[in-house]
C-alpha cells in the first residue's frame, strides 16, 4: 500500500469512526490513538506503519506512516481558524497527506465551511507546495451513535490503555 491508498484508507476509518462526544480535544485524540492501534492489531493497518502522537516539528495530533492527523474540536472564532489554518500549513511542510477531523458536535455549519475555504487553496489534488504535490482532506467525524446494525466503536474505558502502546503513547500520558 503506497502513501496515496494510506491516505484514503485513513480517510475511510475516520469517517466510520464513532466516538464518544468528549469536552476536549485531548481525550478524542487519546481514542483515535487507541482506535487505530487495535485496528492494526486486527490487521487493518499493516504493521509496518507507524503510529505516533504529536509527531514531528508540525506537532500533528496523529502520525500514520507520512499521513499527519490534526484533529480540531472548536473552529468557531476566527482566531481558532487562523491558528488551525496554521497548523495545517505547517503539517503540509513536513508530510505529502494531511487529514483534518473535526469532531465534537457543537460546531456551526458556517465555521466549517470557513474553515474549508480558508483552506480551498490547499485541498485541490493537483496543488503543488515546497515542490511537491500535497493533498489535504477535511472531514467531519459523526457524533457517537452508530447507524442501525454498526457496531460501536467506542471506547467505555479511555483510562485503560495496553501495556503495548505505552511506549508510543508515553509523550501524552504525562
Amino acid at each position: 500500500m503506497n502513501s496515496y491508498q494510506l491516505f484514503e484508507r485513513l480517510i475511510e476509518i475516520l469517517r466510520a469512526w464513532r466516538p464518544k462526544t468528549y469536552p476536549d480535544e485531548g481525550q478524542y485524540k487519546r481514542a483515535l490513538y487507541i482506535y487505530l492501534k487495535n485496528l492494526q492489531e486486527e490487521g487493518k493497518i499493516k504493521r509496518e506503519r507507524t503510529i505516533r502522537t504529536e509527531a514531528g516539528e508540525s506537532r500533528a495530533d496523529l502520525r500514520v506512516s507520512n499521513v499527519g492527523i490534526e484533529l480540531k474540536k472548536k473552529l468557531d472564532t476566527k482566531p481558532l481558524r487562523d491558528r488551525a489554518e496554521n497548523q495545517v500549513r505547517l503539517m503540509l511542510k513536513e508530510f505529502d497527506y494531511v487529514i483534518v477531523a473535526i469532531v465534537g458536535n457543537n460546531h456551526k455549519r458556517e465555521a466549517i465551511d470557513i474553515f474549508k475555504h480558508h483552506l480551498k487553496d490547499f485541498i485541490n489534488e493537483g496543488d503543488l507546495l515546497n515542490g511537491g504535490i500535497k493533498k489535504i482532506k477535511v472531514i467531519e467525524i459523526s457524533k457517537g451513535k452508530s447507524k442501525k446494525g454498526e457496531k460501536s466503536n467506542n471506547l467505555s474505558e479511555l483510562e485503560e490503555i495496553p501495556e503495548s502502546y505505552i511506549d508510543d503513547y508515553s509523550d501524552i500520558l504525562q
